[in-house]
């Protein structure tokens, strides 16, 4: 009885003994934490090993200790920590930043094929981490995989729509590709997410020009409406639907805003006017949704449709703008502050139905395939 009494007694000590133990460890890593965020990368190293003396597994002390590494352009140390913390918890589902260090890692060293691999491993036990699937359309994007990497954002933002990242490269690489109305749509979202900084400015001038991209005024009496080939052909092919397919919305678009140019030789765009080209916009995606699928008209399009049902396009017109710094813009967003909410509250509890929407309908190729 008294052997069993000092057995649990000892063993009631080590318990508490590791708890003391790793609670220094979390107050080391929180130091470490706070260094890092003011630059001090040699200060938070020593507070992360302080954190592996009291508690010499502790994986969020190899999870911060690598990223500082990584900031300090120390990637093969830092990769080396990753490893090892794979080792001794190879199954934990803290891993997952582990996971994005290493292939981050590995991106810095140019060896984008070797973080693909490392980011495939993670997703392999983290299927939803969207900064997986994110960090591994960026390495795609280095290549000039591009139809790859929008794969990637795609699917990163079946899991957080709300990634602005993801918006932002999707916008990119469809203008690049002179995919004109995911472009749009993309850019569009982002700027209901991401309504200021210099990323929103950007994006702004970007969705403006793609905008009016199609239609040129030649001189007085021309006007030159440019479509992408492709577009065409998807057009003359009526009897088949293709996921993602856009190209009639495109056209009809391009000849409103060349009868437009037509009747008004201004060609700034303002607040009012951009109001009328996304609700012109949305009501033609409404018309011909039934017909169509796809990733982009599962997710961009239907949330378009719905705003426009939902009667929030005008107050996210002002939103888009908001990077303008317009007086007039500012004060209506001052005045219409519940609209604002309202918009801001129905996009939160918005229901996504997106999960089919990466695979193309009947097997086709999506628009991002050439």
């Amino acid at each position: 009885m008294k052997k069993t009494s000092i057995f649990i007694f000892s063993l009631l000590i080590y318990v508490c003994s590791f708890g003391q133990l790793s609670s220094e460890a979390e107050k080391c890593i929180i130091k470490g934490i706070e260094y890092h965020k003011k630059g001090q990368y040699d200060k938070a190293i020593e507070e992360y090993d302080k954190a592996l003396i009291f508690d010499k597994d502790n994986i969020f002390a190899y999870s911060e200790k690598a990223m500082t590494l990584m900031r300090q352009n120390k990637e093969r140390e830092a990769i080396k920590l990753c490893e090892k913390a794979i080792e001794i918890h190879p199954k934990n589902s803290n891993l997952e930043s582990i996971y994005i260090t290493m292939g981050t890692c590995y991106s810095h060293l140019d060896l984008p094929h070797k973080a693909i691999e490392k980011y495939d491993e993670g997703l392999q036990l983290f299927p939803n981490q969207y900064l997986l699937h994110f960090n591994k359309g960026i390495s795609y994007y280095g290549l000039d995989y591009y139809d790859e990497a929008l794969r990637c954002f795609e699917k990163a933002l079946t899991t957080n729509p709300f990634h602005a990242g993801s918006h932002n490269a999707i916008a990119n690489i469809h203008q690049m590709k002179h995919n004109r109305i995911p472009s749009i749509l993309s850019y569009s979202f982002f700027l209901l997410i991401e309504p200021e900084g210099n990323r929103a400015k950007r994006n702004f001038e970007q969705l403006i020009y793609v905008m009016k991209s199609n239609v040129e005024r030649t001189d007085k009496k021309n006007i030159t409406i440019n479509i992408n080939s492709s577009q065409i052909d998807e057009i003359e092919d009526g009897d088949s639907i293709k996921a993602n397919n856009f190209s009639s919305i495109d056209l009809i678009l391009s000849l409103t805003d060349a009868l437009e140019l037509s009747k008004n030789s201004k060609d700034k765009m303002d607040r009012e006017s951009f109001y009328n080209k996304i609700e012109s916009m949305s009501s033609l995606l409404k018309s011909s949704r039934s017909e169509n699928k796809g990733f982009y008209w599962e997710f961009y399009a239907q949330f378009f449709i719905d705003m426009l049902d939902n009667e929030h396009l005008e107050a996210y017109s002002y939103i888009a703008f908001m990077t303008t710094q317009d007086k007039k813009i500012v004060k209506w967003l001052e005045k219409n502050d519940d609209k604002i909410k309202a918009l801001y509250e129905w996009t939160r509890n918005y229901s996504w139905n997106i999960a089919e929407a990466l695979h193309p309908v009947n097997e086709l190729e999506i628009i991002t395939r050439d």
